[in-house]
């Protein structure tokens, strides 16, 4: 089994994106990142990015490269589903 060690940045070109962290027994951060705006994190850093106004154009990297992504929902009791 591979692990997942990929760092990671993020550049909003134009509209925005959403972060959410999850927070266990809290409600997720949110954090809303504008047109010009970088983000950076590491390996062991888990979101979900979503573009509320519909539209948004982003640059993404990672070292090393990623292998997968693993995109989950959570539907309204809080259950996450991949």
């Amino acid at each position: 089994m591979r692990n997942d060690t990929s760092s990671g940045a993020v550049h909003v070109v134009s509209g925005a994106l959403e972060e959410h962290a999850l927070l266990v027994a809290r409600p997720e951060r949110r954090t809303l990142h504008g047109a010009g705006a970088t983000f950076s994190f590491g390996p062991s850093h888990i979101h979900r990015l979503t573009c509320p106004a519909g539209r948004a154009v982003s640059i993404h990297a990672y070292s090393p490269p990623l292998w997968r992504l693993g995109p989950y929902t959570a539907d309204d009791d809080g259950v996450l589903h991949r």
